[in-house]
């Protein structure tokens, strides 16, 4: 599932990102009286679905081809992946979500008319919802459960991490942090009480990819990926989903609230490791971990016109905002030269465009009540 710009922020894929939640996806303010005509091919591992009115085949064919790269780059970590036929549905229709994989691995859907203004890179993209694929249940849990497993963002993020343009590093955690973008790590990935917010925002989106993703790296640098694989098996198995206790418990579904010691304890059954030496030598990587000076300022940009970006999606997500169409087009045109200006280092400009999209943004889309959750698959 992804969010927004250059996956620093995976933050937004995403993010950046960036989460992963439980009920029903918000929709744009405005839907199409009727169904658009599809048209559909097949490659090697997909059924390509796309709108012939707003998507050439030669656009769809080029999807098709990062997509079979994006397959291949999984093989490299996983071997051989499922063998069924995924749909790859081209026209997600959501806010906020750039990409949703079904929880069995069968559907991919990217919002890609929509990746010039967000910024996502698609074979980031692409990469990320095709390591779901790979890591989807052989046989899922019941409809009724909140599915997030846990890691499973962070998982897509490191695989997909080298396809962006600010590649997944250490230095961005500690960037997440200082920008209050990061859950207490013992409540994420132990204990399950963290300060979740009853509802989906921005710090949820972006702490989900960027700190289950540094923390995903940090063990597959450590142990490799052969061995994260074995940890994370057990490790499912004991922190059961990535939601929060109080979550689970408005959710009415106590029996998936951890039990900490079980998870503690996988950690040092498998990793041989203690959680709180683990912990210690990941925020001692992070603390080390520096952005060249070349790539500092434009992370940190990136960061934050991802943030901008990903808090418009959640207004126009609200069910109360009707924002003007040809207002709305000025904005998306607006975000797209902000992308455009970033893309070419012109980061001042960049500056001065976001505090004009800020306001605008509000003008256009004014907040007046809490934003839907995730889609459930």
């Amino acid at each position: 599932m992804l969010w927004t710009r250059a996956y620093l922020a995976r933050i937004t894929l995403a993010a950046f990102l960036l989460l992963a939640l439980h009920a029903r996806g918000a929709e744009p303010a405005s839907r199409p009286t009727s169904a658009p005509a599809q048209a559909y091919f097949d490659s090697a591992h997909f059924m390509v679905v796309y709108h012939p009115d707003t998507v050439t085949l030669e656009q769809a064919r080029q999807v098709a081809e990062e997509a079979e790269r994006a397959w291949r780059r999984n093989e490299t970590v996983f071997g051989s992946g499922p063998k069924f036929k995924v749909i790859l549905n081209l026209h997600y229709d959501a806010l906020v979500w750039v990409g949703l994989t079904s929880r069995n691995g069968r559907v991919v859907s990217i919002r890609y008319l929509d990746l010039p203004y967000l910024g996502v890179p698609l074979a980031g993209l692409l990469t990320h919802e095709i390591t779901h694929v790979f890591c989807a249940p052989i046989r899922p849990g019941p409809r009724e459960d909140p599915y997030g497993p846990p890691l499973a963002e962070g998982i897509a993020e490191c695989v997909s991490g080298p396809y962006a343009k600010v590649p997944l590093a250490p230095w961005m955690g500690r960037v997440a942090q200082e920008k209050k973008f990061w859950f207490d790590p013992t409540g994420y990935f132990i204990t399950g009480d963290f300060d979740a917010p009853e509802n989906p925002n921005v710090r949820l989106v972006v702490a989900t990819y960027v700190e289950e993703g540094v923390f995903v790296q940090h063990l597959v640098k450590r142990f490799g990926w052969k061995k994260f694989i074995l940890f994370n098996q057990y490790y499912t198995e004991a922190r059961h989903t990535r939601f929060d206790n109080a979550t689970l418990r408005r959710l009415h579904q106590e029996r998936l609230i951890p039990d900490p010691a079980a998870v503690r304890a996988v950690f040092k059954d498998i990793l041989g490791v203690s959680w709180e030496e683990l912990l210690a030598e990941w925020n001692e990587s992070m603390r080390k971990d520096f952005a060249p000076n070349d790539l500092d300022d434009y992370g940190r940009m990136v960061l934050e016109l991802a943030v901008l970006n990903c808090e418009v999606e959640f207004k126009l997500s609200d069910p109360a905002a009707h924002p003007d169409a040809e207002k709305l087009q000025l904005l998306r045109r607006q975000q797209i030269a902000a992308q455009q200006a970033l893309d070419s280092g012109e980061l001042d400009k960049v500056r001065r465009m976001m505090a004009l999209l800020e306001d605008y943004a509000a003008t256009v889309v004014p907040v007046k009540s809490a934003p839907t959750t995730r889609p459930r698959e």
